[in-house]
């Protein structure tokens, strides 16, 4: 049976499913925000404030209710995805924008008019939020890293790792299970491999060649006598041979296995572990990395072996960070997320190295919560470099306060903008109206920090918001609200078990 919901009934349950998704989530603003506990069918319950993962988690059993609130999850969904912070913030705008549009559709505006003239304002606020922002100094990284993390001790670790490394794609969290917050450091360019032979390691862990000279085979190399000028003169120098091939016949391994053995030759035969276009690229690199020639081969500054990695050592030059730049450019037409994650590390690899993050506490549900306050941590510093805010919902307060209003929707901004430093305040317990009438006293010089509970100067302040989050909060908020109110029907199958629903139209 198909149920369906037109105009004031649909419009009074779109209000229904973004109070419940907001009114959850808005909670959790500011440093003094609530938490919330989330129970999962899959997993041990835990605590967190984190905007995104409690979004994900707000349902409904009522299936219209929750219809909408898929839809309304991805304003704040996208923001976090884009990054990685400001859901919060896109959520609680969301809500502002939404109900007073709907206000103004309830006394008689065209839903279409009030969407046209909501981008127009949209587009207005964001010219005034650009004249607002201004370049991180070093200090201002750390207060982001900090605020982000919600934690000084964390946000100064986070913001160290991040100022060594410069991109959050080379840098990975994992959870461990005792209290432990470390880090270790990758230099160079590392990729999955498989010996032809666990032999060519002599036993040990790993083994070390300086100036090694990689050929790159063709595939079920019969003869070693075909590669015999190589191996005199790697013998006659003491050079190792690298020999790069997917498949290598019995013979030949066989001989240079005796060799390595025997010590008359340092060498060692591998192929890359990866497959397709993984594969492909580990080769590019490789070839990029030994300048390889027509002859198909090349000599590297130095690499390390273990039984299933390799890493190669190299001076960073003009010519690495040029060709990181070429690969930052071939990725921004890459769609799949991990092709997309794998070219990121590489980027890293070649600019300045991988960094592995430990962190760990007594239990799991505050690990997990842990972790979640360094993703957020790390993507508020990566976005930071487009530039920065005033934060506590004061620059979005100073846009409105400059504001001039010539259409409805300029109204309707300006008032939404005003709810996230309301909000902040709320949450902490505080009167907005009392730390608002001592800002415009001191002419919004002045900001007050709620974790300090003191007023400080905006000019030596660390509570710092990013633009770039700022930015996508108020652009993701503004296309969902838009969305809905210029929506008047709702078709859902109601009461229906089993049903097998896809992303894809198929014709009926």
């Amino acid at each position: 049976m198909k149920k369906v919901l037109r105009k004031e009934e649909l419009y009074s349950s779109m209000q229904e499913a973004i109070h419940l998704l907001c009114d959850t989530v808005k909670e959790t603003l500011g440093p003094k925000g609530k938490n919330v506990i989330i129970d999962h069918s899959l997993f041990t319950p835990f605590i967190t404030n984190d905007g995104a993962t409690i979004a994900r988690n707000i349902e409904s059993s009522d299936e219209v209710i929750n219809t909408i609130l898929e839809i309304a999850k991805e304003a704040s969904l996208k923001t976090d995805m884009m990054v990685g912070d400001g859901t919060t913030t896109t959520l609680v705008l969301l809500e502002s924008i939404f109900d007073l549009s709907l206000d103004l559709i309830k006394k008689g505006m065209q839903p279409m008019l009030l969407k046209k003239n909501l981008e127009k304002s949209l587009e207005y606020v964001l010219k005034l939020l650009e004249e607002e922002k201004r370049m991180p100094s070093k200090k201002e990284y750390e207060s982001i890293a900090k605020i982000a993390a919600n934690d000084k001790e964390m946000g100064f670790f986070i913001n160290e790792v991040y100022q060594k490394i410069k991109t959050k794609e080379g840098i990975q969290i994992q959870e461990v299970n005792f209290p432990t917050l470390e880090v270790t450091y990758q230099k160079g360019y590392s990729f999955p491999i498989e010996l032809a032979s666990p032999l060519f390691l002599k036993g040990q862990d790993s083994c070390h060649y300086e100036h090694p000279t990689l050929l790159f085979l063709e595939d079920n190399v019969e003869e070693i006598d075909a590669y015999s000028t190589f191996i005199n003169d790697a013998i006659q120098n003491k050079k190792c041979l690298l020999f790069l091939a997917n498949e290598f016949s019995e013979t030949f391994l066989q001989n240079c296995v005796y060799l390595n053995q025997e010590n008359t030759l340092s060498c060692v035969l591998f192929k890359i572990n990866a497959y397709g276009m993984m594969h492909k690229r580990i080769q590019k690199d490789l070839e990029f990395l030994t300048h390889k020639n027509k002859e198909n081969f090349g000599v590297l500054e130095s690499i390390t072996f273990t039984s299933d990695t390799a890493t190669i050592s190299f001076t960073p030059s003009k010519e690495t960070k040029d060709y990181a730049k070429q690969l930052k450019e071939e990725s921004i037409e890459i769609k799949d997320e991990f092709d997309q994650e794998f070219y990121h590390q590489r980027i890293a690899m070649f600019l300045n190295g991988l960094a592995t993050i430990k962190i760990g506490a007594s239990t799991k549900t505050e690990c997990h919560e842990k972790k979640m306050r360094l993703v957020d941590a790390l993507w508020a510093l990566d976005s930071a470099s487009e530039g920065t805010l005033l934060g506590g919902g004061l620059s979005l307060l100073k846009i409105a306060k400059k504001m001039k209003i010539e259409e409805e929707s300029d109204f309707i901004f300006k008032k939404a903008l005003e709810i996230p430093f309301k909000q902040i305040l709320a949450n902490a317990g505080l009167n907005n109206e009392e730390v608002l009438k001592r800002l415009e006293q001191e002419n919004m010089q002045v900001l007050y920090n709620v974790a300090t509970e003191e007023y400080e100067s905006i000019l030596n302040t660390e509570v710092i918001d990013v633009y770039k989050v700022v930015k996508q909060a108020l652009e993701n908020a503004c296309s969902i609200a838009t969305m809905l109110l210029t929506t008047t029907s709702l078709i859902i199958n109601e009461h229906q078990e089993n049903l097998n629903k896809t992303s894809e139209y198929t014709e009926l």
